[in-house]
């Protein structure tokens, strides 16, 4: 799965770089495509500049395809969106969850996508 972790950074102890790294750590382990901000955001970025970053970067729709009438059919390129304790408490972290509840994105914590990743796939 494309993962996209979502979570407190402003005002957290260390920018919450930990939680972020282990969270990003374990879903690579279980073999996930991980977008972990915390990676991808240059410290010297201020906060509007780095909500600019990760709504970009967790809206875009790469693997949108045209049928034949030529219509775009949008698919999220994230299958799910990983929370981290104290989303509930970040400004940043609740939009991320509203713009991925608006582009079907399913919302899940660590646990959940680890516990589905651990689980013996069809025919195995």
């Amino acid at each position: 799965m494309r993962i996209f972790i979502s979570g407190p950074v402003s005002g957290m102890p260390a920018n919450n770089v930990a939680a972020f790294a282990t969270a990003a750590y374990w879903l690579r382990q279980a073999g996930h495509e991980v977008y972990s901000p915390v990676e991808s955001v240059p410290a010297k970025c201020t906060h509007e500049q780095a909500m600019l970053m990760c709504l970009r970067e967790l809206s875009r729709g790469a693997r949108g395809i045209y049928d034949c009438l030529d219509e775009f059919s949008f698919e999220p390129w994230y299958d799910a969106m990983v929370q981290l304790d104290g989303w509930e408490d970040s400004a940043g972290a609740q939009l991320e969850a509203e713009v991925a509840d608006a582009l079907g994105i399913k919302r899940m914590t660590l646990y959940e996508v680890l516990e589905k990743s651990s689980l013996p796939r069809e025919g195995e």
